[in-house]
This record gives structure tokens, C-alpha cells and sequence, in this order.
């Protein structure tokens, strides 16, 4: 069986949607990608970043990505994301921490990963390269969200 690429990542609760895709693509090294959703599963709900088509086929309510939160979701479940045509994840909610537990790591980091190497679209895990594009996210804050015109990673 070949290995998955993954990540393990330390994000506050209190993030949307639209800032989760944003670390998922740092994390895997995308580049920005136009469309994207997020289903949790066992619900009928859709969280993306463009208005949903009436006649899509979709049978549950879709909301715009920047007013919904997947730490309620992902209390019971876990969650599917669609980013463009080429990648599928599934998130999932290992445990929370308190404040106190954090000690001194940032927020958001990625703890660890693993790529397969059979896989021709995903760059290489760079552990300090990921952590330092988002100390950058986390300073920028709503500016470094798609479509404010600011998208500082594609140096």
C-alpha cells in the first residue's frame, strides 16, 4: 500500500474556513488555487469560496468559506476539501489544547509531514519553510486572505 502525503498542523479554534484552505496550501506547497470547498462529512452543508450554483446538483445548503468555522465541524467528524481539480484532503481533529498546553509554539505551525514519493504534483515536505510562511500568514492576518490582492508566497 503506498504511503499518504500528510501533515499535522496546530491551528487556533477559533479559524475560518477560508483561513484553514489558505494553511493547507502552505502546507503542501500549492500554489493558489482558484476554487475550493469543504464538506464536513455526514452533513449536508458546503463551505467554498464562491457563491454555489443553484443547479449544481447539491442537495444541502452551501455557505461562503469566510462565515463558517470547522472546529464545530470537526468535533464528531471529520472534513473533505476540494481545492481545484488536482487535490483532495481529509481533515481531521486529533485533539484540542489548552492554553496552557500550547507552551511556546506558534499558532498556526505544522508539527510534522510526510510526502509519498510517487506523487508528481506535491513539492517536498520543508518542515522550516512551511513554519516560516506561516509566521508570516499569522502577522499579515485578513490581508493574506485570496482575493485581498495580497498573496506574498510565490516569491
Amino acid at each position: 500500500m503506498p504511503r499518504k502525503t500528510w501533515r499535522r498542523l496546530r491551528v487556533p479554534i477559533s479559524i475560518r474556513y477560508d483561513q484553514l484552505e489558505i494553511l493547507i496550501q502552505l502546507a503542501f506547497g500549492i500554489e493558489e488555487a482558484d476554487l475550493y470547498e469543504f464538506t464536513p462529512y455526514e452533513k449536508q452543508i458546503q463551505y467554498m469560496n464562491y457563491p454555489m450554483d443553484p443547479d449544481a446538483g447539491f442537495d444541502g445548503v452551501s455557505f461562503l468559506a469566510d462565515k463558517g468555522y470547522p472546529y464545530p465541524d470537526l468535533i464528531n467528524n471529520s472534513i473533505m476539501l476540494e481545492l481545484g481539480s488536482d487535490w483532495q484532503f481529509d481533515i481531521a481533529l486529533e485533539r484540542t489544547l489548552s492554553f496552557r498546553s500550547l507552551k511556546k509554539l506558534p499558532l498556526p505551525c505544522c508539527l510534522e509531514g510526510s510526502d509519498n514519493e510517487n506523487e508528481e504534483n506535491v513539492p517536498k515536505f520543508n518542515y522550516s519553510a512551511v513554519n516560516k510562511n506561516y509566521a508570516l500568514w499569522a502577522r499579515a492576518g485578513e490581508r493574506m486572505v485570496p482575493g485581498s490582492g495580497q498573496w506574498p508566497f510565490n516569491d
